[in-house]
């Protein structure tokens, strides 16, 4: 799934390790994966960013975790 910014960012999220290496994420997987492998936000643009996966990927993380009826209940509650 991938997280929509609100801003034009085509690359994607920057974000760095502390061995000064760099990704760039658009998808929630990208994202856990970058997390697991010690990547973080640098710049404070970038954690405004990162606020976003945060928000939209732990939706989906919890929603992918919980039982078939909490997600029918929540689907009828979007639509409306």
């Amino acid at each position: 799934m991938s997280v929509d910014f609100g801003a034009s960012i085509e690359e994607g999220l920057e974000l760095v390790n502390n061995a000064n290496e760099t990704v760039f994420i658009k998808t929630c997987q990208e994202f856990f994966e970058a997390k697991k492998l010690g990547f973080y936000a640098r710049t404070t643009y970038a954690m405004k960013m990162e606020s976003k996966f945060n928000e939209t990927c732990g939706i989906v993380e919890s929603l992918s975790k919980a039982r078939s009826r909490y997600k029918v209940i929540l689907v009828i509650l979007e639509l409306d």
